[in-house]
């Protein structure tokens, strides 16, 4: 995903991790306090306090994990005290992700290695948030089961902020102490039996799944002077802004490279298609976040330098091309799916930057980080999504449409005959929306000597009995909006002859068969990767002598959020075999896993169903 700023995740997932080496079951959170606390600097600048405590149990023989604490350019670690293992040395480093994320975060992490069943370690931190606009999100649950969590945060009298509680369960209690003495209000939370989060394939994003708290800092008055911070979505906005207003773009670097990528486009849509695709394909997606920079785009003639940016800064060049260009183009920050509470609270939350274009009395949403994507298509990640959109002093918020599955439509159509113990025939592959986008990424990351041979194996679903040859390819140029696969294809493993009957299987492709959710220990829900629309048509030519005596029963499973349906039809020449396959919502709740899984067991079931023709 493209993040606008690292502090969602920064703050879920690495606030404190701990990192099993063996099983981490062995290891449990025994008892933890976590206090946050608002206080003036010498400055008169307000920071964040943090001091934790844990306890970490092993509850079998021997096991080891990891311990990490992130922090980077505006909070730094102040202590650091492990009693109860031997050899746990604090180290420090720059935190890399994979190699292609880099940001200004730098953790400090050590090893408990446990000895022995019931063995404790105790861990405390002391840790200073230096900027109040990196505070927001304070999590409950860890990565280790917990048996007893306190979380406090004490707020003096001259902060008010809004604290909303997000997944929280019966196990979490919450109470508030007003504390004349110091001036302060204490809100404490005390948790019992927490889940540990975990990683499970296609989960949604951890802000679906496990209690949080978000700290909304709306207004401070010190000495007299009130400071307003996000009290309102007008107050984010203006922080947005003035973030942007420091951007240096040259637009005459930029007027005349939008000339050279428009020169010959015959319409405005030609224009805009061009840029479009011209930064999606020749920038380089490359997430940087350091300081301001997690928030603030890179000057567009700066990512046309590099050509690499992340979306802020694609977004930005992809913005001055279209203005260059005569055209109403702007920024857009919008919260991804990965993102639970995107716009609904005026915090700099979101985790992603878009273009956004008003043409011809309509938006359009443009996402220059998602190569191959067609103009007016949107990924699923954003579908739906409100967006905040520049309007000067002022501010647009929209919704992003939630396109149809039968914009991602996947079909295939082939007409087939029988010579001797083989299928024979033509084909041909039609590609649109988010499924064009996959295949042209594959295509792309194959290497172009490779491709040939990779198509054939695609094609051939990997039936080394199957022959696929002379195909072709169509639509592989950036501004087609589909792409067509045409080939001629034998198959030897559909058709079986036993005397005189020739059995058939026109399920060539068993789409969604391996799809099935396994349930043992999952705690989150399934995503899947979009919302799909798969069409199978096979058109069988009935041989000379033989009479269709078997035909499949048709089958169809419809609910709400998706269909099945597979059909059969006969007349005297030819048999006609038609599948649909739809998601309309890729989003599978932890309640419809058995459903989901039995209408799968179905499905490969009516993958089996064969035709029988036998000789007159």
């Amino acid at each position: 995903m493209k993040k606008l700023a690292s502090v969602i995740m920064f703050w879920f997932c690495f606030s404190s991790i701990t990192f099993a080496q063996t099983d981490d079951d062995h290891i449990i959170i025994s008892d933890k306090t976590d206090v946050y606390t608002y206080e003036l600097n010498s400055q008169k600048v307000i920071n964040i306090k943090e001091t934790s405590f844990g306890e970490y149990t092993c509850t079998g023989n021997v096991a080891s994990v990891t311990i990490a604490k992130f922090f980077d350019h505006e909070s730094k670690i102040d202590k650091v005290k492990i009693k109860g293992v031997k050899g746990s040395v604090p180290r420090y480093e720059m935190y890399q992700q994979k190699g292609i994320f880099y940001n200004d975060t730098k953790v400090c992490y050590f090893d408990l290695p446990f000895s022995r069943k019931n063995e404790i370690a105790q861990v405390s931190f002391e840790k200073t948030y230096e900027n109040i606009y990196s505070f927001f999100i304070i999590p409950v649950a860890e990565r280790q089961f917990m048996k007893k969590k306190t979380v406090k945060l004490i707020v003096p009298d001259w902060l008010t902020i809004d604290l909303i509680e997000l997944n929280f369960r019966s196990n979490i209690r919450k109470s508030i102490e007003k504390n004349s003495k110091d001036n302060t209000t204490i809100y404490t939370f005390d948790i019992e039996d927490q889940d540990k989060m975990t990683d499970e394939p296609n989960m949604p994003g951890y802000t679906y799944s496990y209690p949080y708290l978000l700290v909304v800092p709306q207004k401070s008055v010190i000495d007299k002077e009130e400071t307003v911070y996000f009290e309102s979505f007008d107050h984010l906005y203006n922080w947005y802004r003035n973030i942007n207003l420091l951007l240096n773009n040259n637009e005459e670097i930029i007027r005349e490279k939008a000339k050279e990528i428009t020169r010959g486009c015959e319409s405005e849509e030609d224009k805009i298609k061009a840029l479009l695709f011209w930064v999606q394909n020749n920038i380089r997606y490359l997430a940087y976040e350091y300081g301001i920079a997690g928030f603030k785009p890179d000057d567009a003639q700066e990512v046309l330098r590099k050509k690499y940016g992340d979306c802020k800064g694609m977004s930005n060049l992809l913005k001055s091309l279209l203005k260059a260009e005569g055209f109403d183009a702007r920024l857009g920050w919008v919260g991804t799916r990965e993102v639970a509470f995107e716009l609904s609270v005026p915090l700099p939350l979101a985790d992603h930057m878009i273009c956004v274009l008003q043409w011809k009395g309509k938006r359009y949403f443009l996402d220059p980080t998602v190569r191959f994507m067609a103009f007016g298509e949107y990924p699923q990640s954003i579908q739906g999504k409100t967006v905040l959109i520049e309007n000067g002093p002022d501010y647009i918020k929209e919704q992003i449409p939630a396109l149809s599955p039968f914009m991602n439509t996947d079909s295939l159509f082939s007409v087939v005959a029988i010579d001797g113990n083989v299928l024979t025939g033509k084909s041909l592959n039609v590609y649109k929306g988010e499924s064009r986008q996959v295949i042209m990424s594959a295509i792309q990351a194959t290497k172009t000597n490779e491709q040939h041979d990779a198509l054939k194996q695609f094609l051939g679903r990997g039936r080394i009995n199957d022959q696929i040859e002379n195909i072709q390819l169509s639509g592989s140029g950036s501004l087609a909006d589909k792409i067509e696969i045409s080939y001629l294809e034998t198959r030897k493993s559909d058709i079986k002859r036993i005397d005189d009957e020739l059995y058939v299987n026109l399920n060539i492709c068993q789409d969604f068969s391996n799809t099935k959710i396994d349930t043992s220990g999952r705690r989150n829900d399934y995503l899947l990767p979009y919302k799909d629309h798969i069409v199978r048509e096979s058109h069988l030519a009935i041989p000379s002598g033989y009479a269709v005596t078997g035909l499949p029963v048709n089958f169809r499973i419809d609910k709400k959020n998706y269909s099945f349906l597979i059909s059969y039809a006969v007349n005297e020449e030819k048999i006609m075999y038609h599948k649909a396959i739809t998601i309309v919502d890729p989003w599978i709740k932890k309640e419809n896993f058995a459903a989901w899984n039995a209408d799968i067991d179905a499905l490969k079931k009516a993958y089996l169903e064969q035709i029988v023709l036998k000789k007159k």
